[in-house]
């Protein structure tokens, strides 16, 4: 099987839903620390990925990180912790259009998204909305009143929600946006980088004190201990084990036949067919030497 049969059908397998009627949009790939999401009006703990995320749902990293994969178009997120945020994803009437919204309450994301055909999306703060197309970098949000967007590549068109204006923030460029203020735009003195995810739950940042009181009741998670976890929620799927096991045959796949294109031959030297030498060109043939035109004899005059 080729290499792109067998990405379409792992991407085709991996896209098929798993609860009737309803369709995952998103996945937590990882998750380290304390992890919550919320599935309509029901929360639970995170202590096993991958999760599917559908339209709606909500995750927060209270006291962890947790990276989101997009299966539209592949585009990631990485939630440090102190995060709060939803997303949602609805199809235009006519269905050539998907808007993608990701409301981020409090905390700090990093982002990578892709440019896709059909698909926009939108990266929302209580103060400004972001319209991304093919942008990485970094969104803050510390409370309801003030936000910073930061890009590492890309463009970013940018919404004051205060006074409706609008900015372009380009790469390795700042926005900060404060609520009933203008925005400012400034040259970034650091650019973003992707937040690992590789890192042990004690080694991770501490929370700011009362992060709960910083966001709004409707958005708040119960207590740790009152929250199930979420493998035992109905309908969870290992999706992300799944995927890894035909990556990695997949890889297994490519490396047999890179070894077989480099493995030298098993026959002796004597038996291998010996190259033939170059067959010479014949040379053309020579001109043939024109005729040179003789003199006519004189004729002797009469008489």
């Amino acid at each position: 099987m080729k290499k792109g049969m067998l990405v379409a059908f792992l991407l085709l397998l991996l896209a098929l839903p798993t609860v009737a009627q309803e369709r995952a949009v998103a996945m937590i790939t990882h998750a380290t620390g304390e992890v919550m999401v919320r599935h309509g009006e029901q929360w639970a703990e995170v202590d096993t990925v991958p999760v599917d995320l559908y339209s709606g749902d909500k995750v927060a990293t209270e006291q962890g990180r947790a990276e989101i994969y997009f299966w539209r178009d592949g585009s990631t997120l990485v939630l440090d912790v102190g995060t709060n945020l939803t997303i949602t994803e609805t199809e235009e009437p006519t269905g050539w259009k998907v808007l993608r919204r990701i409301q981020v309450f409090l905390g700090d994301v990093w982002f990578e998204l892709k440019r896709s055909f059909g698909t926009e999306t939108e990266l929302a703060t209580p103060t400004a909305v972001g319209g991304l197309r093919g942008t990485k970098g970094m969104v803050h949000v510390r409370s309801e009143e003030e936000s910073e967007f930061v890009l590492a590549d890309g463009e970013l068109e940018v919404l004051d929600l205060s006074n409706q204006q609008r900015q372009r923030l380009r790469a390795r460029q700042l926005l900060r946006a404060l609520r009933g203020q203008a925005m400012l735009i400034e040259v970034a003195r650091m650019l973003p980088r992707r937040l690992e995810l590789d890192i042990r739950p004690e080694q991770l940042p501490k929370v700011r004190e009362k992060l709960q009181e910083l966001i709004r009741q409707s958005e708040r998670h119960p207590p740790r201990q009152q929250l199930p976890k979420i493998s035992l929620r109905p309908g969870f799927v290992r999706r992300e084990l799944l995927r890894r096991e035909l990556e990695q045959q997949l890889r297994e796949r490519e490396e047999q036949l890179r070894q077989q294109r480099e493995r030298p031959s098993l026959y002796p030297e004597r038996y291998r067919p010996r190259p033939q030498p170059p067959v010479p060109t014949p040379a053309p043939p020579a001109p043939k030497p024109k005729p040179v035109p003789t003199a006519p004899k004189p004729v002797p005059p009469p008489g």
